[in-house]
């Protein structure tokens, strides 16, 4: 990107109005003057615009200087509120403190613009007095307030367009300042405001409701001009017409009051749309989260119709909104007809002769006051309600708790390291609305850590403690395990360590001494390459570097990726294995240069010989000085623990050694001395490189395409970070560049087929509603425009009527003018002049008035019944479609971007569009009404007509092709935003372990400052193209007004008046037309943007043969794979290769490998979730042939990653309803979890969004019982038992073996004990079957594979697993045999 300053076409920088404002408003006096825009132009037009070639902002403009500026003065309303209780915290005095400039100068031509439009109303009734039958006015006179009236129009030209395009950017300021704020407050959320927000509602404030201050400032002047220029015009309104004039006054009064109670409704009704959009959003973003869960449990249709219903919700709230923009557009369109028609009735009731020049000066004076006061002034209460709403919600997320660590006691010196003065500390509790933490006393220098009776609780109103009574303390150098069964609050102890989880007013303390680094128990990676992910913003230290990149066992794995540590992987690690997300998580804890070390649970996601080569070499080994604590499930590290901790129901029940643990005699203790009779767990490969195979690949290799889209929102502050320091030269592979354009996505240019228009209203599924909409558009502009003709009709018969009545020499006195002869006009030929009764064309007048009301309210009822049907239909049709995309969709999909569909791009087809559409409409009817009524007044007119049109079909073709792709970038420039707030989101606890809050926040106003260019440039061009527009109108006004006077024997009075106000209507409503055809242009790439989601391929195609199936298909739960092969995309290399193989009836089979072998790969075959090829044989039914519903619900699996939704536990369970309460506690029962749901709420009990009020283990646990529940004849189950403890895993197994017994059972497992007493275990490797059979007889092998797995378990592990598996095969085999 280049910024205009750079190249020189800014002169100054500025605060408030200058800078930008000062070239535009150069650029509006001298279009040449503009050096940076039309160039722009020009390059757009000749080529495609990327996203290199968006300006930068300038840096007032820039989000971290005006987030800064908001903060300071939001922390200002906080300080004042500790010391003033009364006064609660405002965000609005906070925003006007912080752009009371911009808003003060924003005034200056708005004013400016106000009085010439009155100048220009006095001045057309001192022009109509020269067109009277009787001129007042000489000639020369008449064309003098004639050049008086374009000079002024010149001008208030100029004004309209810098208050625009200054609203528009102080608005854009605004919403930079807001985000950057929320963005900021959303990394100090405490974990309880997290847990009672979900992550749609951060992306709501982000996407729709800052939205509001986009238009807010536009209005923001009219609140009090509008009010002045009424009490102006009314003093006018006297002195012209006298009292009875004011009359219709009461029209605009009242239709003012009754809309500006509607607008209050608006802002009433846009805070219920606002929470309807965040719970929808946020459901789209747990579907999203967990699609692949949803598309192997086949659960798309109950997942369909519950964000239908959100969405149904969501349109009933729309639906009102509509309403009362239904109302404003009637009002605005009708307003100035009503009062114009009691103000001419009014007067002539009381005998005043209606003439020319006093009606068309009222007309004139009325579209004044009714643009300012019924249009702008209620509409602007509308938009500022809303926007009021808007600021309200964000205040009170501003005000949710914050986080506060836990500060360090003292380092190496004995100085407090990272606790704040006590002076900084008030400071920041003031802000964040919390007590000062008070100075701890310092530790013991050689104690790391220390809880001292800790109670705490997730849930404030939960009667049961998270932590009880938890008291212990860490040495310098030793190494702590907590274990315990699931749900024992082990990785609450972590958390309150961290301060995510705050211990109870006045019970307990957690004290540190150092340093701190986590690696989290669910891995946590974000779109960036290998290398981003581990350094994390850290200096590259080479050596450090390679040290923890051997000890975390990636080494064979880089050489395997296609561009070792450079590679780059999706979000959420859609590229990675489990077990290789889980190694590259614990390298990011350990590379960070920490006293203590927190390690939730990171080796149940590899296999025992990698989990032991990271227990020694990492645990034990290069953290061997530091304080570790390590939670876990795998007991048989335990003994290379300094300290054990056994904890169950939030309480330390044992504390010590292992000896001494295994001696308390405590039930879980017993685990302990099992697991030391079967030790497997002293394996030590005498080279770290045998433990990954050498063929080891990506579960998903990562192509090109996958770069491009997935390049993390971190990427661009973390390559310059990482690669400061080197400890020496360093050989590597060039690290792939990643311009900016490069995180973007795809443009949507050209992928969707046809007009996009067209693609809009064919959504609505009604050609005949279509119709019936274009012809209430036309018939209420056929009654608008024969109402103002008929005024002028009017008019002309009461200027003539002196004469028709033989009264012109007794009213009129003789003057030395000549009076002007009545001859045909050109108006003439379309209604001839007739005597009509002043009564008689009133009540023609009223008729035609009251018709285009009736007329008006119908057509706009009926719009917005067809755009919301558009919407609804959109929605429905994106959201299906999205759901059944193929799994390769989301892999290379950011969820950021997904959501932005869903969240921005909705909300423009919702609410912008629909608006727009219905403004320009009108503008562009009204326009023809108006182009049409001044031909009228004379034929010769249609040339300049003509050629005027041409050019402006030629200027918005020009700007058009700019526009768009300026508005197309702005899309793709939009999205990082909101993937960057995700990835936030879900790492927020890494990312504060980290202290990295400071390096994503600058990451953040990279992001914004992009979109910001993006935006401003769509402003500059709209206000640079307005100005073209309106000086072409002007050109043609002086062409009608000097044919008025070259006609002027010719023109009567009311045929001039009509001509020059509806010239005068032209120049601010064609601008404002063609702007807004502009803007639904450019608004109509959202649509673009849904449609194109709407177009995606399926996941299946329609099957030419699909086979007729049992209803409880498969009945024996044979499977055979013949030749198959597996794909994550069709342009990538197989990562499964010709696998043959067959698994009888009620088999059960154990899947082994090295991680990255294929395991996880071959469920997906079964499940079909990428591109098979070959036959995947179920029950003598190519499921090729199977519907993919009929094939996954058939199919039971427990996954890797357990995943819940929010909602209750019966919907967890059973979403399709299908069981009955009985059947759903029965399956709780046998999975021991029925006791863990509340005792009142039962099934009903609240499931948090990811199932976050629940341990890993319980959530695998109801995973478990959701295959009992469907007990099909298939089971899969993918490291079921990885994050559990030894009870549970027994737990599971029982169960299984009891209710799975005639099932055939397929288990992939990195514990080889899981699935020794398997019939059969398939051996993998690299994509490839390398053994296949019974244990005993693969370890009857010497130099097999799976014996050399076992013989690497040293010690009795090894031998007790040789006769298990002996015993087993003795016991089931041997007997068939003989």
């Amino acid at each position: 990107m280049r910024s205009p300053l750079a190249r020189g076409t800014v002169a100054r920088s500025r605060s408030g109005f200058w800078g930008w404002h000062h070239q535009l408003l150069v650029t509006d006096v001298k279009p040449s003057h503009c050096g940076w825009i039309y160039p722009f132009f020009w390059k757009g037009w000749k080529r495609t615009l990327e996203v290199e070639d968006i300006y930068d902002p300038l840096k007032v403009d820039q989000s971290v200087v005006l987030g800064d500026k908001l903060a300071a003065n939001w922390e200002l309303e906080l300080s004042r509120q500790n010391e003033k209780s009364s006064r609660p915290p405002s965000l609005i005095r906070s925003l006007l403190r912080t752009f009371t400039t911009d808003l003060i100068i924003l005034a200056i031509p708005m004013l400016i613009e106000i009085t010439l439009n009155i100048t220009q109303s006095i001045l057309l009734g001192k022009l109509l007095s020269h067109f009277r039958p009787v001129p007042l006015v000489s000639r020369e006179d008449a064309m003098i307030y004639a050049g008086a009236m374009v000079l002024c129009t010149l001008i208030s030209l100029v004004c309209r367009n810098t208050y625009e395009l200054t609203a528009y950017h102080t608005g854009l300021r605004i919403r930079a300042a807001c985000c950057s704020i929320i963005y900021r407050k959303a990394l100090r959320l405490s974990s309880s405001a997290m847990g009672d927000m979900a992550s749609g509602q951060v992306v709501n404030l982000l996407s729709n409701d800052v939205s509001r201050f986009d238009i807010m400032s536009i209005f923001f002047h009219y609140m009090w001009t509008a009010p002045l220029l009424t009490v102006v015009i009314m003093v006018l309104f006297v002195r012209d017409g006298g009292l009875p004039a004011l009359c219709g006054f009461s029209v605009i009064l009242s239709v003012t009051l009754a809309q500006s109670y509607i607008g209050k409704l608006s802002s009433k009704f846009r805070r219920y749309i606002a929470l309807r959009t965040d719970e929808r959003v946020r459901l789209v973003n747990e579907v999203i989260s967990g699609i692949q869960v949803i598309k192997m449990y086949a659960w798309e249709k109950p997942f369909i119709a519950l964000i239908r219903m959100a969405r149904v919700k969501e349109l009933f709230e729309l639906r009102k909104t509509a309403t009362v923009r239904a109302i404003f557009m009637t009002a605005h369109l009708c307003t100035t007809r009503l009062s114009l028609f009691v103000s001419i009735l009014a007067v002539s009731m009381v005998g005043t002769r209606i003439t020319s020049d006093k009606v068309f000066v009222f007309h004139s004076y009325y579209n004044v006051i009714s643009w300012a006061l019924s249009g702008m002034f209620v509409r602007g209460c509308a938009e500022l309600s809303e926007s009021y709403t808007s600021i309200q919600r964000i205040q009170s997320f501003l005000l949710k708790e914050e986080f506060t660590s836990v500060p360090s006691i003292e380092n190496k010196n004995g100085k407090h390291e990272n606790e704040p003065s006590k002076k900084n500390e008030e400071t920041k509790a003031l802000l964040n609305g919390t007590k000062p933490v008070p100075f701890i006393e310092p530790l013991d220098e050689n104690c790391r850590l220390m809880l001292d009776n800790v109670e705490a609780k997730w849930n404030l109103d939960s009667p049961n403690l998270s932590l009880d009574k938890m008291s212990f303390s860490v040495a310098k150098g030793q190494l702590l395990a907590i274990i315990g069964p699931v749900g024992a609050g082990k990785s609450s102890v972590l958390q309150s360590i961290l301060g995510e989880l705050k211990p109870l007013e006045g019970k307990g303390s957690v004290k540190i001494n150092g340093k701190i680094s986590y690696a989290s128990q669910d891995s946590w990676v974000f779109a960036a390459t290998v290398r981003q992910n581990i350094l994390f913003g850290s200096a590259y230290d080479k050596k450090r570097y390679e040290k923890v990149v051997k000890s975390c066992a990636l080494l064979k794995d880089f050489e395997q990726f296609p561009q070792g540590d450079f590679t780059i992987i999706g979000e959420r690690g859609v590229s990675l294995s489990g077990g290789q997300k889980a190694r590259i998580n614990l390298a990011r804890a350990v590379y960070r240069d920490a006293d203590i070390y927190l390690l939730d649970d990171p080796l149940s996601a590899v296999d025992t010989h990698v989990g032991q080569h990271l227990f020694d070499e990492c645990m034990r080994g290069i953290l061997r000085q530091k304080t570790v604590v390590l939670v876990t499930h795998q007991l048989q590290y335990l003994k290379g623990a300094d300290l054990i901790l056994l904890i169950q129901n939030g309480r330390s029940v044992a504390l010590g050694t292992y000896q001494e643990i295994v001696n308390t005699g405590i039930d879980y203790a017993k685990l302990l001395k099992e697991e030391e009779d079967n030790d497997d767990s002293k394996s030590e490969a005498s080279n770290t490189n045998e433990l990954v195979p050498q063929q080891l690949s990506l579960r998903r290799s990562t192509s090109r395409e996958r770069k491009k889209s997935n390049v993390s929102s971190f990427t661009s502050s973390l390559v310059s970070l990482h690669s400061q320091k080197s400890d020496g030269k360093e050989e590597q592979p060039q690290q792939p560049t990643s311009p900016l354009v490069d995180k973007m996505e795809a443009s949507s240019k050209g992928v969707v087929e046809g007009s996009v228009y067209l693609h809009y209203f064919k959504a609505s599924g009604s050609l005949l509603l279509l119709l019936v909409v274009i012809f209430f558009f036309i018939l209420t502009q056929i009654a608008a425009s024969g109402t103002d003709y008929w005024v002028a009709y009017w008019t002309k018969i009461e200027d003539n009527r002196p004469r028709l009545d033989g009264e012109f020499n007794s009213t009129y006195p003789k003057v030395n003018y000549t009076a002007v002869p009545m001859n045909n006009t050109a108006s003439d030929a379309v209604m001839p002049l007739m005597d009509l009764s002043t009564d008689l064309c009133a009540y023609i007048y009223a008729g035609l008035a009251f018709s285009t009301l009736f007329i008006c309210v119908i057509r706009s009822a009926v719009y917005y019944y067809l755009v919301l049907r558009i919407s609804q239909r959109l929605h429905d049709f994106m959201f299906s479609s999205v759901i059944a995309a193929p799994m390769r969709f989301f892999d290379t999909n950011p969820s950021g971007r997904i959501l932005n569909r869903f969240a921005k791009d909705m909300g423009s087809v919702d609410e912008i569009l629909p608006k727009i559409i219905l403004d320009s409409s009108q503008v562009i009817l009204n326009l023809a009404g108006s182009f049409t009524l001044t031909v009228i007044t004379n034929y010769f007119l249609l040339i300049p007509l003509s050629v005027m049109f041409v050019i402006l079909r030629c200027l918005q073709k020009f700007y058009l092709k700019t526009s768009k792709d300026v508005k197309r970038i702005e899309g793709m420039v939009r999205s990082p935003v909101f993937s960057h707030l995700n990835v936030s989101l879900q790492g927020m606890v890494t990312i504060r372990a980290f202290g990295a809050q400071r390096l994503l926040k600058e990451e953040f106003d990279k992001h914004q400052d992009l979109h910001s260019g993006a935006w401003f440039m769509h402003l500059a061009g709209s206000s640079a193209f307005s100005f073209l527009l309106e000086f072409t109108t002007l050109c043609y006004n002086m062409i009608v007004l000097i044919s008025l006077f070259a006609y002027t024997q010719e023109s009567s009075g009311g045929e001039v008046g009509l001509a020059i106000t509806q010239c005068m209507s032209l120049l601010g409503m064609l601008q404002w037309g063609i702007r807004q055809s502009t803007e639904v242009a450019n608004n109509m790439m959202a649509t673009e943007r849904i449609i194109e989601y709407v177009q995606l391929p399926p996941e299946q195609k329609a099957l030419a043969k699909e086979s007729k199936l049992a209803v409880d298909w498969p009945q024996k739960g044979c499977v055979k794979l013949d030749h198959v092969y597996l794909k994550y995309s069709d342009d990538e290399d197989p990562v499964l290769r010709d696998l043959n193989i067959t698994i009888q009836p009620g088999e059960k089979v154990g899947i082994v490998g090295r991680t990255g072998a294929g395991k996880s790969s071959l469920i997906a075959t079964l499940f079909r979730m990428a591109v098979v090829e070959g036959h995947v044989v179920i029950d003598d039914v190519d499921t090729g042939n199977v519907t993919l519903t009929k094939l996954r619900s058939s199919i039971s699996i427990i996954p890797q990653d357990p995943v819940l939704f929010s909602g209750t536990m019966r919907y967890n369970l059973d979403p399709f309803n299908e069981y009955k309460d009985e059947k759903l506690w029965q399956a709780l029962d046998e999975v021991e979890l029925k006791d863990v749901l509340s005792s009142e709420l039962g099934l009903n009990s609240r499931v948090l969004e990811r199932g976050s009020n629940f341990s890993v283990g319980q959530r695998q646990l109801v995973c478990l019982a959701r295959a009992i529940l469907r007990a099909n004849k298939i089971l899969m189950m993918d490291e079921a038992t990885a994050n559990v403890d030894p009870q549970t895993d027994k737990l599971i197994q029982t169960t299984i073996r009891e209710k799975f017994k005639a099932c055939t059972v397929l288990t992939v497992a990195h514990r080889l004990n899981t699935v020794i007493d398997s019939d059969r275990v398939l051996v993998m490797d690299s994509g490839s079957v390398v053994e296949f059979d019974h244990p005993h007889k693969l370890l009857e092998r010497p130099g097999g594979v799976f014996t050399g797995m076992i013989n690497q378990l040293e010690g009795h592990g090894a031998e007790q697993l040789k006769q298990t598996a002996k015993q087993h095969y003795k016991n089931h085999h041997a007997p068939a045999e003989n």
